[in-house]
């Protein structure tokens, strides 16, 4: 009974936020998500400039590798532009993996048991990552537009910054501009965030647990480096798709869009580029997408931790 009766408390302790003051708990998931985004995205970044100007098919770099194509931007552009829009990126990272998070600990708490002895179901720790990005998708969408499409810009420069981006869009399509893209992104985040919560989830659950009951932050790093190239896999094909509807005709070197619709676009890349082309880019995703889905779990249960006694 004591056995039980202490286990129950590890568990809870590691995975509940209801021990220390429960009805800040949302505060905590906002701000530790918020800072495992903002601590992911900027590691990878350089990465992330890569795989647009190539998943875009941009005519000023003839992707010959990751590393050669960063070193490209590095003497065309200079070191910093490894990370142009990056700003963008922490403006439109810090509120969407807030609300993932938190979005996710409360459909838990809807979907899954209440019993910390019950191990998560994959399917329903799926749903409940699927419900969790799509609410994201939908408060975050418009930066995530102007991320993409400053990433893009390569000699000539539209926008100067995020609040300016989103003006000139206003001016020259309306509040619907803010939104182009948003259909192939909403079907591809239900199979990413879904495999790689219930991936992450699933391996933490089988995880050995420290002395303490929690487990140990290195095995949490391997969780996630699995999750993340599982779940980018799965869901590919609808980031190119997304990407290449956000820059179409925007800037110089990327093409215009022929089609609206996912599936066409979709059939044209096949027809064009062969299947592949929906694949572009993903040897960069699976370099990047290991540290950092790594480092966005890793991070988001250490600071969550650590604000378990301050709030």
């Amino acid at each position: 009974r004591n056995n039980t009766y202490r286990l129950l408390q590890m568990v809870k302790v590691d995975d509940d936020d209801t021990v220390v003051n429960d009805d800040m708990a949302w505060l905590r998931h906002l701000l530790a998500g918020g800072t495992a985004g903002c601590v992911a995205k900027t590691c990878i970044a350089p990465l992330d400039r890569v795989k647009i100007l190539f998943q875009t098919n941009n005519s000023h770099y003839v992707f010959t590798g990751v590393f050669s194509t960063a070193k490209k931007i590095k003497e065309k552009e200079g070191i910093l532009k490894l990370w142009k829009g990056n700003t963008a990126t922490l403006f439109r990272v810090f509120p969407y993996a807030s609300i993932q998070f938190m979005s996710y600990e409360k459909y838990k708490k809807l979907i899954l048991p209440d019993d910390p002895l019950i191990k998560p179901n994959p399917l329903r720790t799926l749903l409940c990552g699927s419900l969790a990005g799509m609410t994201a998708v939908m408060f975050t969408y418009p930066l995530d537009l102007i991320r993409a499409r400053m990433a893009s810009q390569v000699t000539e420069v539209h926008y100067n910054n995020l609040f300016h981006g989103l003006m000139v869009m206003k001016s020259e399509g309306g509040i619907k501009s803010w939104f182009k893209g948003i259909r192939p992104t909403m079907q591809g985040i239900i199979p990413y965030a879904g495999v790689n919560f219930s991936t992450y989830e699933t391996l933490k659950s089988y995880a050995p647990k420290d002395e303490n009951g929690k487990t140990p932050r290195i095995i949490s790093l391997c969780c996630g480096a699995i999750a993340g190239p599982v779940g980018q896999t799965v869901s590919y094909p609808w980031d190119v798709v997304r990407r290449r509807m956000q820059t179409w005709g925007f800037a110089k070197g990327t093409q215009n869009v022929k089609y609206n619709k996912t599936f066409q676009i979709m059939a044209s890349i096949v027809r064009t580029e062969g299947i592949i082309g929906l694949y572009r880019g993903i040897t960069i995703n699976y370099i990047k997408a290991a540290p950092a889905v790594a480092i966005s779990f890793t991070t988001y249960e250490t600071v969550k931790s650590m604000l378990k006694n301050q709030i």
